[in-house]
Parts: structure tokens; sequence; C-alpha cells
């Protein structure tokens, strides 16, 4: 009967660490100084919410929760486009926003009119003034980009990951309250 000779044995990987909460792996031993505290990692989350879950769930167990931080990592902008602008779009824009610096502009000069008949025609040639000079501004905003930005769009900023931080003092205790 042929035999088949022997495979080498594949080392084991080491199996991942418990998870501390959520989707936390690993960081049992991880300390940086944040805020001028020395600190140690008790979760990380893909999600801000998931932090702030985690610190909602410590303070919900009486652990006092002015120990921790949260550290958004890997911070990157993130600009959404959210239209054309035009020529037209511009003037509108610059429109509106003068006409509302125009309203509160007139209604702070009406307040001290000494007439109250004055008050209305001092509120409407302040808005009309500030819509005016408003639509001028945002057509010229929008010639000085050369064509070079036709877009209007919204922009804000976002972590890869946000990772709740403890006074290493009180790091343990916090571990075993995320736990139970």
């Amino acid at each position: 009967m042929p035999t088949t000779p022997a495979t080498p044995a594949t080392p084991a990987t080491p199996a991942p660490e418990p998870a501390l909460a959520d989707d936390t792996v690993g960081h049992h031993s991880q300390t940086a100084s944040i805020g001028g505290r020395q600190r140690a990692v008790i979760g990380s989350y893909d999600e801000y919410t998931g932090a702030q879950a985690a610190v909602d769930r410590l303070s919900d167990h009486g652990f006092a929760v002015e120990h921790l931080a949260i550290v958004g990592e890997g911070m990157k902008m993130i600009e959404q486009v959210t239209g054309k602008m035009s020529w037209w779009r511009g003037m509108l824009r610059g429109a509106f926003s003068g006409l509302l610096i125009g309203l509160t502009v007139g209604l702070l000069l009406g307040v001290f009119t000494i007439d109250p008949i004055s008050f209305i025609p001092i509120i409407l040639w302040a808005a009309l003034y500030g819509l005016v000079i408003g639509a001028i501004l945002g057509v010229l905003g929008y010639a000085l980009t050369g064509g070079k930005r036709d877009f209007t769009s919204a922009g804000g900023f976002a972590a890869e990951r946000y990772v709740v931080y403890c006074d290493v003092d009180y790091a343990e205790e916090a571990r075993r309250k995320m736990a139970g």
C-alpha cells in the first residue's frame, strides 16, 4: 500500500484578542498623551455614534466620564458638490444674503425711529438696498473666480476611526464597565 509523504505542519496563527467593545480589537496596551494627560485606548469605532454610545454606556454604569476623550483619527476633508454655479445663481445667492442683511439693518434702524409710521418704510428701503448691493456683490464674486469654480459645494471633515481614550488610572475600571 503506497503512503503519501507527510506535509509539514503550518504554524498556527494567533487568535485575535477579544473585543473590548463593539468593534474594538487589540487595543489593551495602547497609551497616548491626549490633552496633556496620559490615556489608554478603551474602544475604537468606525462611526462616531459607536464612540458616543460607548461613552453613554459608561455614564449609565456610573463611570466618571470626565476621564474620557473621543478622538477622531485619520481625518479627511469631504466636499460634496451640490450644484452648478452660474451668473444667475451667483446673483440670486448674493441678493438673498443682501436681503437678510438689509432686513436686519432696517429693523435695527426702525427700532430707534420716533415716528412709528416710518418704521415700515425704513425696513423696506434697507431690505431693497441690501438686495441690490448683495446681487451686485454676488455677480462680482462669481466673476472673480474666472470660471475656475463653476459649482457650489458643502464641505466638512470626517474621521476614519473614532477612538475612546480614558485616563490611565481609570482605564481598567472603564473596560470592566464596558464589558458588563
